[in-house]
């Protein structure tokens, strides 16, 4: 529109959206305050109102509490001593980065009784979603109601107290909720679904206080005294549904594009020297994420062992996959502790593979975050037709790199991490009367 168009009526932005409905839904199977077993969530879309998943997310409710008289933690619990691996009192408590998506161990979601999605590593996942698509304003302010970090850009540590949506004790309160998306390629879509029946199950883990907290191995082996204790009290799923403010004609076949991400795994031993593995992807993965964590990822409450806890101790690597050696000459110098890393590199490759160096997006670490907790990312672009589903990742370790900041004394065995992002699409089909 020209400048020099002088309008002679006030217009009302229109969004085209007549109604915004916001839905809560319970599980309707019985959820085991320890953990374990399955949360169904079950909602059906009316004709005219559109599931928007964007706008969509589930709330977890946590009962956290120490001792046998169930008291309160409180500002004391954070306290980061000299060696918080012998303090039984103190121990810095704290919540893991994403404790919502720690406890959920897979993911499906079905409509009308067809399946659409499955994750089978939701906290690896919901990890690197957060790494790679945040932004650091959003990361700043409303990731905290994920629990994604404390104050001031500091994550999990055993070496300062983060603070913030990470250490929310005061004394009083018992009850926390923290908020969970699923790390699916639906969720992380901008279409809305008009109508149909939806099951999204969660498959929770058990052991919920080694994926909800962060503390000491002091603290964690307390049987009495000050030990602590997580219970799930509740799960919720908060929909949004739009109605538009007129009548869209449904087409009888409607597809959806989306880009999930899968993760496949393979072990690495532990100590130095180089590795060949040999992994398959989805066909049309046009991107690739690698990283390692600790074979004992989830199994104890020390930082160490977070699913969101990447070990620095790559020393080379190179991805090949649809005929392309990336990068062409691989990495070499990359772990951690080496008198002359190589870091620009990798960490710009990585900020290109998360779509943040084109369009010069803010990234949610900076350089020596990443270093610290480092995701390699791998650019591929390949014919359409093209259906390759090998990967084989060449590599070597250091053993003196460990887990910086960890009680880690020696290295051990890790879980080589390989995500995929590939092209899917989803097709509904539609009755008359704008059913799926």
């Amino acid at each position: 529109m020209s400048i020099f168009n002088l309008p002679t009526e006030s217009l009302a932005q229109d969004s085209g959206i007549s109604t915004i409905r916001r839905d809560q839904y319970s599980s309707v199977s019985i959820i085991n305050p320890g953990g374990g077993g399955v949360a169904a969530f079950e909602f059906t879309s009316p004709a005219n109102s559109w599931f928007t998943p964007r706008l969509s997310y589930f709330t977890f409710k946590f009962h956290i509490s120490k001792g046998a008289l169930q008291a309160p933690l409180e500002v004391y619990d954070s306290t980061i001593g000299a060696d918080v691996h012998t303090s039984l009192i103190q121990g810095g408590v704290q919540f893991r980065s994403l404790p919502a998506a720690n406890c959920v161990q897979g993911l499906s979601h079905m409509i009308n009784g067809v399946q659409v999605e499955n994750n089978t590593a939701v906290p690896e996942v919901s990890a690197l979603v957060a790494r790679t698509q945040m932004t650091n304003g959003f990361k700043r302010s409303t990731a905290s109601v994920y629990r994604f970090e404390g104050m001031h850009d500091q994550g999990n540590s055993n070496m300062v107290a983060p603070g913030g949506a990470l250490q929310p004790w005061n004394g009083s309160q018992m009850e926390f909720e923290a908020c969970f998306v699923p790390p699916t390629g639906l969720w992380a879509s901008e279409a809305a679904i008009p109508g149909g029946r939806h099951r999204i199950a969660l498959t929770l883990n058990q052991n919920l206080r080694s994926r909800v907290l962060q503390m000491g191995l002091a603290r964690e082996q307390l049987i009495n005294g000050s030990y602590i204790s997580v219970l799930l009290t509740s799960i919720t799923l908060n929909v949004c549904h739009m109605v538009p403010d007129y009548i869209v004609k449904i087409p009888r076949q409607v597809v959806i594009s989306i880009h999930p991400l899968s993760l496949v795994m393979s072990s690495v031993a532990a100590g130095s020297g180089a590795s060949t593995h040999t992994l398959s992807v989805p066909p049309s993965t046009d991107r690739l994420f690698l990283a390692m964590n600790l074979a004992t990822s989830g199994t104890t409450s020390q930082f160490q062992d977070g699913s969101a806890t990447f070990e620095p101790s790559f020393n080379s690597l190179q991805v090949q996959y649809a005929g392309q050696s990336v990068p062409a000459g691989g990495y070499h110098d990359l772990c951690g502790g080496h008198p002359s890393r190589s870091m620009a590199e990798p960490y710009l490759d990585y900020q290109q593979t998360a779509g943040k160096l084109y369009s010069e997006g803010s990234s949610t670490d900076d350089l020596h975050a990443w270093a610290r907790n480092p995701i390699y990312g791998f650019s591929f672009e390949s014919p359409p037709a093209d259906t390759s589903t090998p990967v084989q990742v060449r590599m070597s370790r250091n053993a003196s790199s460990l887990v910086e900041g960890s009680s880690v004394a020696v290295q051990a065995a890790v879980n080589l991490l390989v995500f995929s992002q590939a092209h899917q699409a989803i097709v509904l089909t539609y009755t008359a009367e704008g059913l799926v």
